[in-house]
């Protein structure tokens, strides 16, 4: 599929490689809930993308794409325990 912007074609991606990153991203989400519940650190992620990337060539770009899923996850749960936490302190403290 082709697209003019300012006067240049621009490619578009297929939907079978739209669908096919979607898959991949959502893949990943599952992967880091996975190890989310388990309890799995960022040393032990780093660990486990290693052998990923050795055993079964992912690539690094999407090693990083989890990683980055991973800490996001992290500091929202995070964040959400931080204000958990002042809320229970707001209530005790009336």
């Amino acid at each position: 599929m082709k697209s003019k912007h300012f006067g240049r074609t621009l490619s578009m991606p297929s939907k079978i490689e739209i669908k096919r990153e979607l898959m991949m991203m959502c893949l990943a989400d599952e992967l880091c809930s996975g190890l989310q519940s388990n309890g799995v650190t960022s040393d032990g992620l780093a660990s486990i993308l290693k052998e990923l990337i050795d055993q079964h060539d992912i690539s690094s770009e999407r090693a990083k794409i989890i990683s980055d899923m991973h800490r996001a996850r992290n500091a929202a749960m995070f964040a959400a325990a931080g204000e958990l936490s002042s809320e229970i302190d707001r209530s005790v403290s009336k």
